[in-house]
């Protein structure tokens, strides 16, 4: 083997090596750090920063609770897409427990009016399977949308439903 191949080979195996942590002495996640260095997922989720425009009426002139859920899960995520505002926070609690670590929650409590500033987001898993926003609005609706890969956002609020704006 030239010295060039062994260099690369050592390098690798160092690589790994250091990844896994002391159980790895003992018998442990060789195979982990390899498959995991092999099958990385591809981002799905790329969402930073997330802006807000209230309509002065929103809600009716009521406070209205919005949550931006990030979903690690592909299941999950196609559990959720079904789901009303008003049932996602009805059940909301119970996600949590059935699907602990599966959801990155971002809560707002919104008053009419009220000036957000821009809000930076940081995914805890890259590879997470999506992102919903839900809004409960006391007006009858969905109130849910379902992001692409978009960077930054402008939820805009209005009376009785919002909208979401691809800034990048």
């Amino acid at each position: 083997m030239s010295k060039f191949k062994s260099f690369i080979v050592l390098s690798m195996m160092c690589s790994l090596s250091g990844c896994m942590g002391p159980e790895a002495e003992f018998g442990g996640t060789l195979s982990n750090g390899i498959s995991s260095l092999f099958s990385m997922e591809s981002a799905k989720v790329w969402l930073q920063k997330v802006n807000f425009n209230v309509h002065q009426g929103v809600n009716d002139n009521s406070p209205l609770r919005l949550d931006l859920v990030i979903i690690k899960n592909e299941g999950l995520l196609q559990s959720l897409k079904g789901l009303t505002a008003d049932q996602y926070f009805n059940e909301r609690t119970q996600l949590q427990r059935d699907h602990p670590g599966q959801m990155q929650l971002y809560t707002w409590e919104i008053l009419p009016g009220h000036k957000l500033k821009p809000m930076k987001i940081n995914i805890e898993k890259v590879s997470s399977a999506g992102v919903i926003i839900f809004a409960r609005y006391r007006a009858p609706g969905a109130h849910r949308h379902l992001l692409g890969n978009d960077r930054e956002i402008t939820i805009n609020l209005e009376q009785h439903d919002f909208n979401v704006q691809r800034v990048k």
